[in-house]
């Protein structure tokens, strides 16, 4: 028995490769389709298991949290301040805490470059990480005066020194650093970023400890490890109580300002916690589109099936079991399977860089996403998935013939219940590609909407410039920054020049307290900019009230937001408080002199919820942004701008020149690489959708030539014959639109945080998608139609 099912599988194996090569597009169009769905799928599938599922390199792993300072008024994370090392180490469930930091690149002796960061001398203690090779820092080597030493990742010192043991002990200079390499880090040691290559230590100075002096927050990350049997919130709820307790933060102190307060959080949840969502849409979408692709292999099954039955119903007739007819099918799969899954994965390692260009991926955070040994075992996976469409159809097909043998023999109600069954699957497609579609134009006209957003001003003319002040004080007037603006406004095409501490959309936040009127000392957050006279004509923020600045004033302007609030019966005139530093009694007033528009300041969706207050600076100080109004598209003066401010200030004070427009996008830019992949999968259901219709069609037509040649017999016209084929392509196509929108509807609701100025349920999207599907029908069945309509009844009649 074993030798008869050896046998019949050598002899299906041989059958099967024959086939193929015989139908090479068949072949090829499979192995596409299979290799392009199963690199999306995988894709995805190593990114959601890496990024929030496989297990932390860290003993007990959920212990680990990260501390932050978040700002209630920029509504963002600034990093923390040195007193929280000592504030948190009092905390008894903590037992363990240790800080790091981001560093620039070094540069070797050789001119390469080395991505560096500074650690305390505890944070392997407290990841619980061992070096591979040599010894972690002591917390000797971060005492005033130590010896400069080094720590190098495990790849690095593989990949520049060869994994040479003698590395340990030699000295490495970095810039204007010599450090000694004291030891060699794992991959888990990956802070800040996985890219990271050396650490040095990382250590405050007492006076930066001190709570008094040192609250703002600084570029980097506090990790604590909490004791057993604690959490994250728990923390968090100590430390504020603490700094509640403590009278923190003090009224008008930069702290309170800000509204800056602790929040703690896991570590795989403070690492990914930006990635969620995108990862979520970019998921969901692939998976519609694998579901798909798999409709469309199982549909270009049937049909190979269809063309087989007459020999699949002799081989029935002749006694050959399920099991035997099954095993060509399976063969073939196996083939093309195998095939895709190569493809699949020579592409994965490319979409996982270019989703990191996208900025899907984070570099910049500890946890990297690589193909490795579970990348091999989701493939596997994703294809004996994919593979149970095929085999379902083949045995579907089957039972169809087991019903009807005699009719299968002369392939006739077998063949017309697979059919029923492509159609199944041709309405699912059409369903899938409309979900998508939706998905895709939602947050299409949501990103538009962003981008036409009135901002309050109109940046199509603007040239933002900024001026650093290198060796000069940065908080002093510079004239040679004035002369640098004066030359600037001798530019061809240059309308006008300001300057401002901060221009809107610069990812710059300054916060100033002012004292609300008539509440008794209470004190409100509001953005603070320092501008120079012209600065609101140039910018194209109205002043609705009052007047602009002139020379000399020492009033303020307001916008119409604190206006509003603050003075309802009209604020010209209005006198405007500054609550006194701490500890001092400097408390000051400033006449309110105009009224300006309400500005956005960070994004195109920002709600005002602060108001502005702008204060004149007639001379630019050493470190300024510069906004020039332009009567030329401003991208083509940026190179004439550089050249104009380096020639007065050098080159190395001129920082980034970007057109106002782009800062704009930028602002917007994560919501790019949903829409862009989005619109990738949207395009892959729409062609997967087409692919099946048409080759649905063209069985049909091919299968029903003796009829139509019958029907134009008796008297049908070509256009009748074309409408009939044309309708049933309808008929899967409302089909297909009615469960879609189901599916879009879905969608809508899953995206509705990221919707801007868009309903989840929008009729236009959902018209434009059902228009752009209609146009996908009509061109899938246009030749199979034709070649129906011109089918003549002598020909019909070979046929037959």
């Amino acid at each position: 028995m074993s030798s008869r099912l050896l046998t019949g599988a050598a002899i299906e194996g041989r059958r099967a490769v024959r086939g193929l090569v015989h139908s090479p597009g068949f072949s090829v169009g499979v192995v596409l389709v299979l290799g392009i769905a199963i690199a999306g799928m995988v894709t995805m599938t190593t990114v959601a298991y890496d990024l929030f599922l496989k297990p932390l390199p860290f003993p007990r792993a959920e212990q680990l949290v990260q501390v932050d300072l978040h700002s209630r008024a920029f509504g963002m994370d600034v990093g923390f301040a040195p007193p929280m090392l000592p504030e948190i180490r009092q905390e008894p469930m903590v037992t363990g805490v240790a800080a790091y930091r981001f560093e620039a690149a070094l540069e070797s002796e050789q001119g390469e470059d080395w991505r560096a960061g500074a650690v305390t001398p505890n944070l392997a203690d407290v990841l619980g990480v061992h070096p591979v090779a040599g010894r972690a820092f002591a917390p000797a080597d971060g005492e005033p005066g130590a010896p400069a030493v080094a720590l190098i990742a495990e790849r690095t010192w593989r990949a520049r020194f060869a994994a040479d043991a003698t590395v340990i002990g030699r000295d490495l200079v970095l810039g204007d650093r010599r450090l000694r390499i004291v030891g060699v880090m794992p991959a888990a040691f990956s802070l800040p970023t996985a890219q990271t290559e050396i650490w040095y230590p990382l250590s405050f100075t007492p006076e930066e400890l001190a709570r008094s002096t040192s609250t703002q927050g600084i570029s980097g990350r506090l990790v604590a490890r909490l004791a057993p049997g604690h959490t994250a919130r728990q923390l968090e709820d100590a430390l504020r109580a603490r700094r509640a307790a403590d009278g923190r933060p003090a009224p008008g102190s930069a702290e309170a300002v800000a509204g800056l307060e602790p929040v703690v959080t896991g570590l795989r949840e403070a690492w990914t916690a930006e990635q969620r969502q995108p990862v979520a849409i970019i998921g969901f979408a692939s998976l519609l589109v694998f579901a798909a692709a798999l409709f469309n292999v199982a549909g270009l099954w049937l049909a190979r099936l269809l063309a087989r039955s007459h020999e699949q119903a002799i081989q029935a007739a002749l006694g050959a079991g399920g099991l035997r007819r099954l095993a060509r099918t399976g063969f073939e799969f196996l083939l093309l399977g195998a095939a895709g899954a190569c493809a699949a994965l020579a592409l994965i390692a490319p979409a996982l860089r270019w989703l990191e260009e996208l900025r899907v991926l984070n570099p910049g955070e500890p946890l990297a996403v690589r193909t490795g040994p579970a990348t091999l075992v989701i493939v596997l996976l994703v294809l004996a998935a994919s593979s149970v469409p095929v085999l379902v159809a083949a045995a579907w097909q089957q039972r169809q013939q087991r019903r009807e043998l005699l009719t299968g023999l002369g392939g006739g109600r077998a063949a017309g219940g697979a059919g029923r069954g492509r159609r199944v699957l041709i309405v699912g497609q059409v369903a899938l590609a409309m979900s998508v579609l939706c998905a895709m134009g939602l947050l299409l006209r949501s990103w538009g909407a962003l981008l036409t957003e009135d901002l309050g001003f109109e940046p199509q003319d603007l040239l933002v410039a900024r001026i650093s002040a290198e060796h000069a004080q940065p908080h002093t007037a510079d004239p040679a920054v004035a002369a640098a603006l004066d030359a600037v406004r001798g530019l061809p095409g240059v309308t006008a020049v300001a300057h401002t501490s901060v221009a809107p959309f610069s990812y710059t936040y300054t916060v100033t307290a002012i004292e609300e009127p008539g509440s008794d000392g209470k004190e409100a957050r509001v953005f603070m900019r320092r501008v120079s006279e012209r600065y609101f004509e140039v910018i194209g923020i109205p002043v609705v009230e009052g007047r602009p600045f002139e020379p000399g004033d020492t009033g303020v302007i307001v916008d119409r937001y604190l206006a509003d609030r603050y003075f309802p019966g009209g604020a010209v005139g209005e006198l405007l408080r500054f609550p006194a530093d701490p500890g001092q009694d400097n408390a000051s007033d400033a006449e309110i002199i105009g009224v300006a528009g309400t500005a956005k300041h960070h994004r195109p969706d920002e709600e005002p919820n602060q108001g502005a207050v702008y204060l004149l600076r007639s001379a630019p100080l050493a470190t300024a942004t510069v906004v020039v109004s332009t009567t030329v598209p401003p991208a083509g003066l940026a190179d004439e701008v550089r050249a104009a401010l380096a020639r007065v200030l050098g080159p190395e004070r001129v920082g980034d020149i970007d057109t106002m427009e782009r800062l704009v996008r930028l602002s917007v830019r994560d919501r790019e690489p949903q829409l862009v992949l989005l619109g990738i999968f949207a395009a892959e259901a729409l062609a997967l959708a087409g692919i099946g219709l048409f080759s649905l069609l063209a069985y049909s037509v091919r299968a029903r030539t003796a009829e139509f040649g019958v029907r134009q017999a008796v008297g049908a016209q070509p256009a009748d014959i074309r409408r009939h084929v044309l309708g049933d392509a309808a008929r899967l196509l409302a089909a297909g639109l009615v469960i879609g929108l189901g599916g879009a509807w879905l969608a809508g609701r899953a995206l509705a945080s990221r919707l801007y100025e868009v309903s989840p349920v929008d009729p236009f999207t959902w018209l434009a998608t059902g228009c752009v599907l209609v146009l996908v029908v009509l061109a899938a069945g246009f030749w199979p139609a034709e070649r129906a309509a011109r089918i003549e009844p002598t020909e019909a009649l070979r046929h037959e």
